[in-house]
């Protein structure tokens, strides 16, 4: 554009100089040459220049070199040493070992073993390498433990987790017909945690174990999923097993388990209130109370906080009638006969289908026989 501007400058120009003096229309010409020669002299100004992009073959834009991470690094050092490609390494909290793994294969239509390897990192020294079927996660301590998954075949619903020394020396090993969720050993390899996936065989199938990292005893074993709790992700901070809740409203909290694997009031509350929000207080609570009612012996304590937590005027016809039902069957419990007619009676105008009429009848023939 500005090179075409300055020849129509020129050109217009000279024809203005030809017809000066011979009363021909120079003074147009030379106008006209003028706004040309203006055009391309604006344009002759730069725009602030772009910075400049490099483009390689093969990729969209250069960027600069990112640093390998602890992990990446220690996968290198894993592969130079086993001969072998490692997708991925884990590293122990120190940064001191490393540990892969390779899942087996079919080649040929031969299975081939699936391989597990450690390594002292700094040293670049391998550690130990050993065959398992099919090793799928491994986590390594800072004194070379390492934990890892066996999912064993590709045909059955079971999995192994196995311990080793850092000589490769197997420590321990536990087999369930279930396929295996997780697992980990602590900073210092005192213990190590494993959990379930869900399966027919009900003593193996959602379990949450935690073990002794050098002799594998079962230290305590308990439901991965309980009624009415909220789910977790079992880790350690330190060498104590901790349960993770992350919770959009609340954020990230921690709950430590006790002796025994329970993980105390505070967790309890916590969930209760998280179902009452996300549920609604009648179908969180009814619940809860039901179960206190048919426990053996019945906790008619906690029957009795639930109802009282149920805002009763807020809720609709139906549900109203099941938490005056369960108020009767609570104060029937109690030995308190009258208020429990009094309760299924009210229950009843509000939902003849609430399923109490037999027992008021037979409670309203015991008061009669006093």
């Amino acid at each position: 554009m500005r090179t075409a501007a300055f020849i129509g400058a020129g050109f217009f120009g000279l024809l203005a100089l030809g017809q000066l003096g011979s009363g021909g229309p120079w003074f147009l010409w030379a106008l006209l040459a003028g706004a040309l020669a203006y055009v391309g002299a604006s344009r002759s100004h730069k725009a602030p220049s772009r910075p400049e992009v490099v483009v390689s073959v093969g990729s969209s834009v250069d960027q600069p070199a990112r640093e390998p991470t602890q992990e990446e690094r220690a996968a290198e050092v894993l592969s130079d040493l086993t001969g072998e490609f490692a997708y991925h390494a884990e590293v122990s909290p120190s940064g001191r070992f490393g540990v892969m793994i390779r899942d087996g294969r079919f080649e040929d239509d031969v299975f081939r073993k699936g391989l597990l390897a450690a390594a002292d990192l700094p040293s670049r020294r391998l550690l130990f390498k050993t065959r398992l079927n099919r090793p799928h996660e491994a986590s390594i301590s800072d004194g070379g433990l390492v934990v890892v998954e066996d999912w064993i075949s590709y045909d059955t619903l079971e999995g192994a987790v196995l311990g080793y020394d850092v000589t490769g020396k197997r420590l321990w090993r536990h087999v369930f017909k279930a396929n295996i969720l997780a697992s980990g050993v602590s900073p210092e390899g005192t213990k190590a945690f494993i959990t379930t996936a869900g399966a027919d065989y009900e003593p193996h199938s959602s379990k949450l174990l935690l073990v002794e990292g050098d002799s594998g005893q079962v230290m305590w074993t308990r439901d991965l999923y309980t009624q009415g709790g909220t789910g977790f992700e079992p880790r350690f901070e330190g060498e104590d097993l901790v349960a993770v809740v992350k919770t959009v409203e609340e954020g990230v909290q921690i709950f430590h388990f006790d002796e025994r694997g329970g993980l105390g009031p505070d967790y309890d509350e916590f969930s209760l209130e998280l179902e009452i929000r996300q549920r609604g207080p009648a179908d969180a609570l009814l619940p809860r109370a039901r179960q206190a009612l048919e426990a053996d012996p019945p906790r008619l304590a906690d029957v009795e906080a639930f109802l009282n937590r149920i805002p009763f005027e807020g809720l609709h016809e139906k549900p109203k009638s099941k938490v005056l039902r369960l108020r009767g069957e609570f104060c029937e419990a109690s030995g308190d006969l009258a208020e429990a007619v009094e309760s299924y009676r009210r229950a009843l105008a509000l939902n003849p289908h609430v399923g109490v009429k037999g027992k008021m009848q037979a409670l309203l023939k015991r008061l009669e026989q006093k």
